[in-house]
């Protein structure tokens, strides 16, 4: 900080890593936090804007159009034409921690480039690029969508993912790129939310519309596996994704004895100890049969289940129910570092095509991991209060914390165990901290707290411990160390 003289206490400390995307759902309701490059005379400039509210430029074919955020209430947009050729930029540097390695966000995008008859003749193009940090070459390209210039589309949303796990513990700038190889060749529409990390499955909110990197094995019938839009209704049940726009619908009944599957060969990660989904059913059980639906564990490739989870019987006369959406959380900390076949099933077990009220969706199948979280402690109460977090402790980032200052001090300390479950102060061996001094041509009356800024290190052992935080002020005259409140905190991945 430019106001202090800044000294850093860092014993047995790893790199620093922040490993968060600062503003990625645009709450800020701006662009702070990321670089922008529009290109020029945009037929909608970059803006951020609030659910519900209309960009600027006309878009005939699916008009009415409004901003929808996928996460809180605003979105970044643009409309993805102007006085080209030129590059539209949006990015951001980041240090990528050990559990970075996939990012995730949402995005729609439509043009008109037929119906214009403005002269296209080149496609439009949106991708992802990685580059060293600061910008320069592409380190990697990742193409997300072509526009061709002999068509039109409408907004459509969908979820991307991008594997980053190359640049594990690296600085990087993640640049989204629109490139604009024409002038004003029609008009287009671009919304971009929620740009974050995760260990998200891919495509387990099932928003590319198709299976992608799933396997469905389908029994028939009348009811079939199928990605349905939100709204969509058969037998009794109208979808209500728990994430996004789409979700599997399928029945439990086929024509023959059958077992319907919906499975996907992953990797897990240090950090994916929990793989969490939402289902939701409708039934009726008019037969004299029991159906099922469960989840399987196995190797990858498929084999004999290293864990089964029986979800969901449907006995025999059970009445017409709907169990309303369902969260489920499996520990799969035992096959850490596997890969593994992750199996969703549905159970036929003697064939009853005609049983059409027996429906289940789907959606948002994902690696969680722990939530960081942080409470105060005051110990006998004779330490003043004035230590507080200003964000969550996660695995591989920096956390961020206040130190209140009263008159007369003229510096704040905190410091965090790392080495283990301490308590304490003193924390002892290995510690981080930040020793925060306010230079002797400033009065200590200028400011009364000071933002402190200590990093986690990138090791997924941390994930879900407890450690403890202290923070303290300095006087002179007489020299003196006040402490002040103590945080215990439980280090997270989010």
């Amino acid at each position: 900080m430019s106001r202090c003289l800044r000294l850093l206490v860092l014993l047995a400390l790893t790199p620093f890593a922040h490993g968060q995307i600062r503003n990625g759902s645009f709450e800020a309701g701006s662009f702070t936090g990321w670089v922008v490059n529009d290109v020029p005379g945009p037929y909608s400039p970059f803006e951020v804007l609030l659910a519900g509210s209309q960009p600027s430029g006309l878009f005939f074919g699916c008009s009415p159009r409004e901003i929808e955020p996928t996460d809180g209430l605003f979105a970044a947009h643009h409309g993805f034409d102007g006085a080209g050729p030129a590059t539209m930029r949006l990015a951001q540097d980041v240090v990528l921690g050990a559990c970075d390695t996939r990012l995730a966000f949402d995005w729609r995008a439509g043009w008109e480039m037929a119906s214009c008859s403005c002269g296209a003749t080149e496609a439009r193009a949106f991708y992802l690029d990685v580059e060293p940090l600061g910008g320069g070459d592409p380190l990697a390209r990742h193409v997300l969508l072509i526009a061709a210039p002999d068509t039109d589309a409408c907004a459509v949303g969908q979820t991307s993912f991008v594997d980053l796990s190359a640049f594990a513990g690296q600085a990087v700038r993640l640049s989204f790129e629109w490139n604009i190889p024409q002038f004003a060749t029609g008009p287009g529409y671009f919304e971009l939310d929620d740009v974050r990390f995760t260990t998200r499955v891919a495509n387990g909110s099932f928003e590319a519309g198709e299976f992608g990197a799933w396997t469905a094995v389908d029994g028939g019938g009348t009811t079939p596996l199928a990605i349905v839009p939100a709204g969509s209704s058969m037998g009794g049940i109208v979808t209500e994704p728990a994430h996004g726009n789409a979700s599997v619908l399928t029945g439990f009944a086929s024509p023959v004895p059958a077992t319907k599957r919906l499975f996907q060969d992953v990797t897990l990660g240090p950090c994916e100890t929990e793989l969490s989904f939402v289902w939701r059913a409708r039934y009726g059980n008019a037969f004299p049969i029991t159906y099922g639906f469960r989840l399987d564990v196995e190797p990858a490739g498929g084999g004999t289940p290293l864990l089964r989870r029986e979800l969901l019987s449907i006995p025999s006369g059970a009445v017409v129910a709907d169990t309303g959406h369902v969260v489920e959380a499996i520990d799969l900390a035992a096959f850490a570092g596997e890969d593994v076949r992750i199996s969703f099933e549905w159970t036929d077990p003697v064939g009853t095509p005609g049983a059409s009220l027996l429906m289940l969706e789907l959606d948002d199948v994902r690696f969680g991991c722990t939530t960081g979280g942080v409470l105060p402690r005051f110990g006998s109460g004779v330490n003043p209060p004035g230590f507080t977090s200003l964000s969550p402790p996660i695995v591989g980032e920096t956390w961020r914390t206040r130190v209140e200052r009263p008159l007369g001090a003229v510096g704040t300390l905190v410091v965090i165990g790392l080495g283990g479950v301490l308590e304490g102060f003193p924390l002892g061996n290995p510690f981080v901290g930040e020793l925060l001094l306010l230079p002797p041509f400033r009065t200590p009356t200028v400011e009364f707290g000071e933002e402190h800024e200590l990093s986690i290190r990138p090791n997924c052992d941390l994930i879900g411990r407890g450690f403890v935080a202290q923070g303290a002020t300095f006087t002179l005259n007489p020299f003196r160390i006040t402490l002040n409140n103590a945080l215990d905190l439980v280090v997270g991945t989010q």
